[in-house]
């Protein structure tokens, strides 16, 4: 019943961002292009694995865009850091697509963002380099193969990863953010992401959309 289900579930609830710090000229993505990168190629990072929900979320990501007619000429598929960051500055996106590895180091800022090699990681900064900023950056970057307790301490503050990737991205443009704050089960992540994409890219509100994708995954 509605009575049992988290408020989520029940309405489109989105959290807004008011803040005085923005970029003041964006430039809009005129055609349909997306950049997909999941689980990269981490070249024997030693606190983490390789990400095979990642690579299959990838996959159905780039099945369904394409259904819709957009074009994914460098889609970064268990690539090296090089070739993500290459693909990144080499064409203009309206939707841009992270699956993998997510670490925020409250000590170390300049290494926090999305692992994408042996210690290499990308962030708001390099998106905000971009020249055409893209219209939604979907972020599911949380600790998914967590399978000791290195790993575990490592990763406790991954939802400040989510905060500040959300932040970031919007004041440098980004009209829509999604970011995992928490480590999110496999199955739970591919079927949120398939719902959502569904119901956005056949006409829904994001909203509607949001809200379809949690109450059908829940």
């Amino acid at each position: 019943s509605l009575v049992n289900k988290p408020l989520c579930c029940n309405a489109g609830m989105i959290r807004q961002l008011q803040t005085k710090f923005y970029r003041n000229k964006i430039s809009d993505v005129i055609g349909k292009k997306a950049l997909i990168v999941g689980d990269p190629d981490l070249n024997g990072f030693p606190h983490a694995q390789q990400l095979p929900g990642a690579f299959k979320e990838a996959n159905l990501v780039a099945s369904l865009l394409d259904q819709y007619g957009y074009e994914m000429p460098n889609n970064c598929f268990n690539k090296s850091s090089t070739q993500i960051i290459k693909a990144l500055f080499k064409d203009e996106y309206k939707i841009i697509h992270l699956a993998g590895h997510g670490l925020f180091d409250k000590k170390n800022p300049q290494a926090s963002g999305m692992l994408i090699g042996n210690g290499i990681f990308l962030s708001t900064r390099e998106i905000g380099q971009m020249s055409k900023v893209p219209e939604m950056v979907f972020v599911n970057c949380c600790f998914l193969g967590k399978s000791d307790a290195v790993s575990e301490k490592l990763y406790n503050n991954r939802y400040k990863l989510a905060a500040n990737i959300g932040t970031q991205l919007i004041q440098n443009g980004v009209k829509v953010v999604i970011a995992a704050g928490w480590a999110v089960d496999d199955a739970a992540a591919l079927y949120f992401t398939e719902i959502f994409y569904k119901e956005l890219l056949g006409g829904s509100n994001f909203g509607y959309a949001i809200k379809e994708a949690r109450a059908k995954t829940f």
